[in-house]
C-alpha cells in the first residue's frame, strides 16, 4: 500500500508541475502576443486622429493622408516585436498602408493634371480616364489594406 501511495504522490507531483509548465509557456507567449499587438494598434490609434481632420476631397489633402499613411507603416515597420505571428501581420499591415499612400498620391497628381487640362478637351478626356485608373488601383490597395488588418485583428483578438 505504501508503494501506491508514494506513486500517486509522485504522479500527483509530476502532473502538478507539468501544468505549471504549461501554465508558464502559454502566459509568456500570451504576454509578448498581447503586448505586441498592443504595440502596432497604438500606433495605428495614434494617426487615426490625424486622418479625420483631413479634406480629402482635394489634392493637397490626398497628398496629406498619403502622408500618414507612410507614416505609421514606417513606425509599425520600426516596431521591436517578439510574437512571430503578429510581426508577420503587422508587416503586411504595414506594406499595405504604404502601397495606399502610393497609390492615393498617384490619384491626387492625376486630379492636378486633369485640373490642368480643362481647357482643352481632349487632354481633359485623357486626362479623366487616367484619373478612374488611378483611382481603381487605389480601391484595390484599400481592399488590400483592409484584408491586413482584419488578418492583424482576427490574430489579435
Amino acid at each position: 500500500m505504501k508503494e501506491r501511495t508514494s506513486h500517486r504522490t509522485l504522479r500527483l507531483n509530476l502532473l502538478a508541475m507539468a501544468a505549471l509548465a504549461v501554465a508558464a509557456v502559454a502566459t509568456t507567449g500570451c504576454g509578448s502576443k498581447v503586448e505586441d499587438c498592443n504595440k502596432v494598434i497604438d500606433v495605428i490609434n495614434s494617426h487615426a486622429d490625424e486622418t479625420g481632420k483631413i479634406q480629402m476631397d482635394k489634392p493637397e489633402g490626398l497628398d496629406a493622408f498619403a502622408a500618414v499613411l507612410d507614416k505609421t507603416g514606417t513606425e509599425i515597420s520600426a516596431l521591436a516585436l517578439k510574437d512571430e505571428q503578429v510581426k508577420k501581420t503587422s508587416a503586411d499591415f504595414a506594406a499595405t498602408n504604404k502601397g495606399l499612400a502610393a497609390a492615393v498620391r498617384e490619384v491626387g497628381a492625376k486630379t492636378k493634371a486633369l485640373s490642368g487640362a480643362a481647357a482643352d478637351p481632349a487632354t481633359a478626356a485623357t486626362a479623366a480616364e487616367d484619373v478612374k485608373k488611378a483611382s481603381d488601383a487605389m480601391t484595390e490597395k484599400s481592399k488590400a489594406r483592409e484584408k491586413s488588418l482584419e488578418a492583424f485583428q482576427g490574430y489579435c483578438k
